[in-house]
């Protein structure tokens, strides 16, 4: 079963306004020297983790992804790490003006906050919503990078903290099936 990080990756991915955009993982991605652009790298930076919380009777609150079905959700409590997560934006314009540039960095940022909130209500065939981590932009900031020509001047990082929920694991072993029972029943007809 994917975790939490990399089911959002690959909704990001999957989400048609990441359409033409090259999207890596990881703080080894961004010295890529020659990415294709458009390109974005998705960091996780980490977080705060908040106190356990329980999870209601299958429905969610706000920034809670629906349970499995294997957790008791009323009985099973869950941890949300609050993460921080860093995505490296580049792209060029046609003209390589530096104004141009940052013109198609901003453009590939509104895909990318797209996507991120795409990836809150996805469905199925069957009609069924499926609902994604939660998430809320915190900063943005301009950083030049090592080799900045190479890579059309700056890229646009823009820090976003995910809601990340944490479930018990299933049980591995000790678990037991009754296939049959054998009952006699009594019946006292004293009263006592």
């Amino acid at each position: 079963m994917a975790g939490p990080l990399k089911t959002l990756f690959q909704a990001l991915q999957a989400s048609v306004f990441m359409s033409g955009i090259s999207l890596a993982f990881g703080e080894e991605s961004i010295d890529n020297m020659m990415p294709a652009l458009p390109y974005i790298v998705m960091v996780p930076l980490g977080g705060v983790t908040t106190e356990p919380g329980y999870a209601m009777d299958g429905s969610t609150s706000p920034g809670v992804i629906p349970p499995p079905q294997y957790i008791d959700t009323y009985v099973d409590n869950l941890w949300e790490v609050s993460t921080q997560v860093e995505f490296y934006v580049w792209a060029e314009a046609s003209s390589n003006l530096p104004i141009d540039n940052a013109d198609a960095v901003e453009t590939v940022r509104l895909a990318l906050l797209s996507a991120l909130r795409d990836q809150r209500a996805q469905s199925n065939a069957n009609g069924d919503v499926f609902y994604g981590l939660s998430w809320k932009p915190v900063r943005e900031d301009w950083r030049r990078m090592q080799n900045a020509v190479a890579r059309a001047g700056k890229a646009l990082v823009v820090t976003v903290q995910i809601d990340v929920p944490v479930v018990m694991a299933p049980p591995t072993a000790g678990e037991v099936t009754v296939e049959t029972t054998q009952f006699t029943p009594s019946i006292n007809n004293q009263p006592g």
